[in-house]
């Protein structure tokens, strides 16, 4: 379909203020449908006649612009995009086109509706803010338009126009309810965004370079800006350029040319964003020079200028001719763009701390770090996070599943540079880091946002069973009691939904042992596997399905020894459980047997004897993956009057042992060494007996080493605790009151002499006043005990000797014994440390204003001591273990200008240092080199 109009009549207009019809050029149309329309236009004009004077235009003298603009109209509605214009030209007519497309209704009749929305501003109408809709029904329909425009400073009216744009009668309506999903029916909406500007001023409209070659200002371009914080300025200039005086080019040759160059100076640096403008050939050239820069400043007052120099030839010029081509200094401050640079996921273990390295904050436009103000959100789902101290705060952080911390991208980025991850307890599955940040808001200029997504796949460990005892049992002495409430649970162990099935093995071994007198399990239900007479026996071990093993352990009878009560010694029952990937725990229950009142009797001091029985070789299936399939064995007890020794018997029956020649089998010792066979060496470890000569109070420790080669190059270290007493009978037997409660620290140097406090009872309650305390750290020397008072005492460790037989471990126990070996307390674990020592520290140089990671290399450094740096042996920091050989910790900043170095130190129980070693702080001149190299 076409539609056209060709008036033949002439046309003129002598309005210039508003929009008039042109004659003649008015089309009305039918559409079948609504369609894509195509409207076009040609219309040829000149001006003759001046309308001030009645006379014909002279366009060699005319001092205004004369122009006639052309539009379409639609239904009233003017369109912009179709206009065009033309002026006055020394042609005699000129020609003036346009054309527009546009969606159209259908002609009237149909019963369809349109509606369409407009946006005026300042009683302006924009056409691309037309939305429009069309309904068959009563849909609900959205309308939505917009439009980016700069507005000069003051008040500015915006309104939203509507109109029905179709035939039939219907009623449209906006208003929120459930049709829209309530949401708020309708909204208006105008958002602004500052351009803040520091331009430079000229004193005059034209500019001379002088006859020199050198940078030089152009005109009084000097000008000066304050920045209250870090950010991105952009610097854009404009130069209008040209050439005067006569060129001596010759005739018909180009080899000649004419240069100047431009650049801008920023605080007295000049940038090499420059332009550059080339002049050859014989006619002077008018050209325009102009660049862009966008750099990164700091907080504080900046300036810059244009600049300009001749390169060769005769002199230039700059002048405003136009508006078109104005000269100027444009500075307005960017968007800051921080980004974060994370990798894509992370793999951690369940019930574990992991650190989250490389999480940065970058700007995505400054290729350098950029020190602006920004603010971050970490969260986490299923899980807890800690992250770095702040600088000068040694405070410690609370866990939480979300972070919100602001400041300075370096002071993020130190903060973020330790993140620690862990998971909600026994929780294992996926995770996800969520990290938002945004800039901050700054001289109208509205903030940036990024934000990721980090997975975090949280991998399952193995969970140790768990037990559930009573705390203490009363009973009176000679008499049985009963003990219920022992149940043990596993959380790896859960049912399966659909095959009502377990989805890990439930196979589980629980070990009951007392000291003085023998436990009875009364149901055993159907529990095939066990060790020790469940029908009475100091050690009892059962094995089977979990539900099995809690039948058995409903009811666990204890009966005391003869004659034995609670102010002799103190009794437990020691619980173990162990499930079948080797994960256990540990347990114990306090008893408490009433003495009555016996006939009081002589103190006899026999000779102690008691066998070590229920201890088989665990390690047999290890033993057996050795190619000769032998074991060997080293047994050593703690106190000098104890003393192991091989059941008699056995010995003569068996001639496949292999006894070491330092150690006498037939005789009691406090050293054993044995091997062989497999078989036979774990028969040889159920027929030894202890002996103390004399029987005493109190408690012995045996080391045990288990290893398939003679030399024990390769070997596995085990530790038996015996609680004693005298032997039953009619003697009065020795009653200490001494007990440790706890030492600290609980582990020293290797070489000795650490001071280690002990908290316990009963220090000077001893029968003899006169009486020393003596320390017993494991087999090597007794040191004297100062006694503070009843509850506290001090004690020097002794070195940890290397005895040429026997058994050498770090790990050992210390005893408070007497001078005459009349008693043993009760054992605390102490540890001694293999011989650490730190070799040097890096970087040497540290940060002036904020905190800077401090790498310590040495060898022998343990996980489970609390490593500390010493800062001038006054304040002192975490230090993080890393391996074997690397720690970290965060040396402080300077905080004040004098401060030129400060020492580090290293220690790991608060008494022992190490070398000392300096460090020193970077100038804060040096630093703000750094930045703009």
């Amino acid at each position: 379909m076409h539609w056209s109009v060709n008036p033949t009549s002439s046309a003129s207009t002598y309005n210039n203020d508003h929009w008039v019809n042109v004659p003649d050029t008015s089309i009305n149309l039918t559409l079948p449908a609504q369609m894509t329309t195509l409207i076009s236009y040609s219309v040829s004009a000149a001006c003759s006649i001046n309308v001030e004077t009645g006379s014909k235009y002279d366009l060699k003298k005319t001092k205004h612009e004369n122009i006639v603009a052309f539009r379409i109209l639609v239904d009233g509605i003017p369109f912009r995009q179709s206009g065009t214009s033309i002026g006055l030209s020394k042609a005699k007519l000129s020609r003036a086109s346009g054309y527009l497309g546009i969606e159209m209704r259908e002609a009237a009749g149909t019963k369809v509706g349109v509606i369409e929305t407009i946006l005026v501003i300042n009683g302006a109408k924009y056409r691309e803010t037309r939305a429009s809709v069309t309904s068959l029904g009563n849909a609900v329909k959205s309308l939505r338009g917009s439009v980016l425009l700069e507005v000069d400073p003051g008040e500015v009216i915006v309104l939203l126009h509507w109109r029905q744009n179709s035939a039939s009668e219907q009623t449209w309506r906006c208003s929120s309810g459930i049709g829209d999903g309530f949401e708020m029916g309708r909204i208006l909406g105008a958002l602004q965004d500052h351009t803040i500007q520091a331009p430079s001023s000229y004193s005059s409209w034209l500019l001379y370079y002088p006859d020199m070659e050198d940078w030089l200002d152009v005109g009084n371009s000097l000008s000066s800006f304050e920045l209250k914080n870090a950010t991105l300025v952009e610097f854009t200039y404009s130069l209008p350029i040209s050439q005067i005086g006569k060129h001596d080019f010759g005739v018909g040759t180009h080899t000649s040319h004419q240069e100047i160059q431009s650049r801008i100076l920023i605080d007295g640096q000049g940038y090499r964003q420059q332009d550059t403008m080339h002049v050859t050939g014989g006619t002077p050239e008018r050209n325009k020079m102009q660049a862009r820069l966008v750099i990164p400043l700091a907080a504080g007052t900046h300036t810059s200028s244009l600049q300009w120099e001749i390169r060769n030839g005769k002199k230039w010029i700059s002048s405003l001719g136009s508006t078109s081509s104005s000269i100027y200094l444009h500075v307005a401050f960017r968007n800051n763009g921080p980004v974060i640079i994370s990798p894509a996921s992370y793999e951690v273990f369940e019930d574990e701390d992991t650190i989250l390295a490389g999480i940065k904050i970058r700007d995505k436009i400054s290729l350098d770090l950029f020190d602006y103000a920004i603010a971050v959100n970490l969260s986490v789902m299923h899980g807890v996070l800690l992250l770095a101290q702040s600088p000068g705060n040694d405070a410690v952080h609370n866990r939480s599943n979300t972070h919100f911390i602001s400041g300075n991208v370096a002071y993020i980025n130190a903060r973020l540079d330790r993140i620690i991850y862990r998971g909600n307890p026994d929780w294992n599955g996926q995770d996800i880091l969520s990290i938002f940040v945004r800039s901050q808001e700054y001289g109208g200029i509205s903030s940036k946002v990024d934000s990721s997504i980090i997975d975090i796949n949280v991998q399952p460990i193995n969970d140790p069973p768990q037990l559930v005892v009573p705390m203490q049992v009363v009973l009176l002495e000679d008499h049985k009691v009963g003990i219920f409430g022992i149940s043990v649970s596993d959380k790896d162990i859960q049912l399966n939904r659909i095959t009502h099935q377990n989805e890990v093995n439930d196979y589980i071994e629980v070990c009951l042992h007392v000291t003085d007198g023998v436990l009875i399990l009364p149901d055993t239900g159907r529990l095939q596997d066990s060790d020790g007479e469940t029908f009475g026996d100091q050690l009892i071990c059962i094995r089977g399905p979990l539900d099995y093993v809690n039948t058995a352990l409903k009811e666990v009878v204890y009966s005391p020894s003869r004659n034995y009560n609670v102010l002799q010694h103190e009794e437990f029952v020691g619980i173990n459980v162990r499930d079948i990937e080797g994960a256990e725990s540990e347990a114990r229950i306090e008893l408490v047997v009433v003495p009555v009142d016996d006939s009081p009797s002589l103190e006899k001091r026999a000779v102690f004897t008691v066998a070590l029985q229920g201890y088989k070789l665990i390690t047999y299936d290890y033993l057996r993956k050795s190619n000769n399939q032998k074991a060997f064995v080293r047994m050593q007890t703690v106190t000098k009057s104890g003393k192991i020794k091989l059941d008699q018997d056995f010995y003569e029956n068996s001639s496949s042992v292999e006894w070491n020649i330092t150690t006498a089998s037939r005789v009691d010792s406090s050293v054993v060494e044995f091997g062989g066979n497999v078989e036979e060496v774990a028969k040889a470890l159920e027929a030894l007996t202890y002996t103390r000569i004399p029987s005493f109070d109190g408690y012995e420790i045996i080391h045990i080493s288990l290893s398939h080669t003679s030399t024990f190059d390769e070997q596995q270290n085990y530790v038996v605790q015996l609680a004693l007493q005298a032997e039953a009978g009619d003697p009065v037997t020795h009653k200490t009151p001494i007990q440790i409660r706890e030492i600290r620290p609980n582990r020293g140097n290797f070489f000795g002499g650490t001071v280690i406090y002990i908290a316990g009872s009963g220090f000077s309650q001893l029968d003899d006043p006169f009486d020393t305390l003596l320390c017993k750290f494991g087999i090597n020397d007794a040191v004297v005990a100062t006694v503070l008072n009843d509850t506290n005492l001090i004690c020097i460790s002794p070195s940890n000797r290397q005895p040429s037989d026997g058994i050498a471990v770090n790990t050992t126990f210390l005893m408070i014994t007497d001078e005459h070996e009349l008693f043993y307390t009760n054992p605390l674990a102490y540890v001694y440390d293999s011989i650490w020592q730190l070799e040097a520290v890096s970087p040497t140089k540290l940060s002036v204003i904020q905190s800077t990671k401090i790498m310590l290399y040495g060898h022998n450094f343990v996980n489970l001591a609390t490593w500390m740096c010493i800062f001038n042996k006054t304040s002192a920091v975490t230090a993080f273990f890393i391996s074997s050989k690397q720690l970290e910790c965060f040396a402080p900043p300077a905080l004040s200008a004098d401060r030129k170095n400060i020492s580090i130190q290293l220690t790991n129980n608060e008494v022992e240092n190490s070398t000392e070693f300096w460090l020193t702080y970077k100038g804060i001149v040096a630093l703000i080199c750094d930045l703009r190299i």
